[in-house]
């Protein structure tokens, strides 16, 4: 299951630009209730607090437990990473962590760079992602990072990605395990792909931005999440439903 960009604030009943962000992750929590029961686990691509408080982190990791199902997270621009980790031990912040699951492997990415919105994988990170790699060229990979690694068609979203998009994929185009780039920050669906890689963005669990505009603008789509079905011979599946 991937949800992303979550923007919770310290109070459930405050919110930002007229919308809770409270009230549309619990409506996306139900939604999903309503619409899926074997899915493992959760993966969460950045932006979870809007204010890098505890109390918003502590307010995530609460009301996810009401899917009783593991949740692995990584930082947004939003985000404080180390407080973050201290919910999900998981999370990225210098290094890359990994998951193992059946016969795949999970990579969670932290493109954070402090201060900026936009974003940047490390030339460590860089090395680090192709080690792991070619290490477990037997599972089939998924990697999750918050910026976008494609243009988008926005120019202003296109400002603020990542920096070094095309270095990244230049760099894991080698591999035919990697299947999947999950991704958030663009708060709207995309299905793309590059050579044999499928590159997915899912909608915010609250407000969308609308795609293909010059400057900010915001959608009338609503919000949702999207679920991932790998098969044994590593065939990627996903799906996005909406509340």
């Amino acid at each position: 299951m991937h949800l992303t960009d979550i923007h919770l604030l310290d109070d459930i009943h405050e919110d930002i630009r007229g919308f809770n962000t409270y009230e549309s992750l619990n409506a996306v929590i139900q939604k999903i209730k309503d619409e899926q029961t074997d899915f493992e686990f959760i993966v969460v691509s950045g932006d979870i607090s809007q204010t890098n408080n505890l109390k918003s982190y502590q307010l995530f990791k609460n009301t996810l437990q009401k899917l009783d199902k593991p949740v692995y997270c990584i930082p947004g621009n939003h985000d404080n990473p180390q407080l973050l980790k201290t919910f999900f031990p998981k999370t990225p912040i210098n290094n890359i962590t990994s998951i193992e699951h059946d016969n795949n492997l999970i990579l969670f990415i932290n493109t954070q760079v402090k201060n900026e919105q936009f974003g940047q994988i490390s030339e460590s990170n860089l090395y680090e992602i192709s080690q792991l790699l070619d290490a477990k060229k037997q599972l089939s990979a998924i990697i999750v990072l918050h910026h976008p690694p494609v243009a988008t068609k926005s120019e202003w979203m296109d400002n603020i990605g990542l920096k070094n998009g095309p270095d990244f994929l230049a760099s894991v185009r080698q591999y035919p395990n990697l299947k999947l780039i999950l991704f958030g920050h663009v708060h709207q669906q995309i299905d793309a792909s590059f050579q044999h890689v499928q590159l997915c963005a899912t909608p915010s669990t609250c407000y969308q931005f609308k795609p293909g505009t010059p400057t900010i603008e915001y959608d009338k789509l609503t919000a949702g999440y999207r679920l991932v079905k790998i098969t044994n011979d590593g065939t990627i599946h996903s799906s996005v439903s909406r509340i």
